[in-house]
Parts: C-alpha cells; sequence; structure tokens
C-alpha cells in the first residue's frame, strides 16, 4: 500500500508552490505516517527538490 500512499501524497508542481512549503512537508508527513512509513521518502524527495 505505500505505492499507492506516494500516489495519493505526490502531487505537480503546481500545488507544491501553491501550498507552503511547511504545511506541505506536515501534510505530506502525516499523510505518510498514516499509510505507514513513507515520511522518509517524503522528506527525502522534498529536500532533493528544494535543493534544485
Amino acid at each position: 500500500s505505500s505505492r499507492e500512499a506516494a500516489r495519493r501524497g505526490h502531487r505537480p508542481g503546481l500545488a507544491r508552490r501553491a501550498v507552503p512549503a511547511g504545511s506541505f512537508i506536515r501534510r505530506a508527513a502525516a499523510a505518510a505516517d498514516r499509510a505507514g512509513g513513507g515520511a522518509l521518502l517524503w522528506d527525502a524527495g522534498i529536500r532533493r527538490a528544494r535543493q534544485r
């Protein structure tokens, strides 16, 4: 079900820009936590996006 969580949580760049970074990370982390532990993947993905 981790893949489903990734699909549900993953959103286009437009959505990311529209939502403040802090709240977006919190929502993503919370969603991953509920789905069953994808928080680390979320954090890593967001950090990579920020570095670029």
